[in-house]
């Protein structure tokens, strides 16, 4: 195996297991608005493909008011040290 090979190989391996731990972490969505920044957050939700579907339904339904401009929002992953 060369070099190269080597260094891809691991950063391969590093990506799948961040994102396998990524879907078990705990994660926030968090309500942005362009001026003030970002807002309120609804969660925790276990994994980022709930969070993921939690942002989404929080963006469609904040949005059918026809805020303008529109609400966005952001997932974002919560860490805690482990021990």
């Amino acid at each position: 195996m060369t070099e190269l090979a080597r260094g891809v190989w691991l950063v391969s391996q590093l990506d799948a297991m961040a994102l396998d731990e990524d879907e078990h972490a705990p994660h926030v969505v968090l309500v942005v608005d362009d001026e003030l920044g970002p807002g309120p957050a609804a969660g925790p939700f276990h994994g980022a493909v709930r969070a993921l579907a939690a942002a989404e339904h929080l963006e469609a339904a904040l949005n059918d008011g026809g805020f303008d401009p529109p609400v966005r929002t952001q997932v974002v992953r919560l860490f805690s040290p482990r021990h």
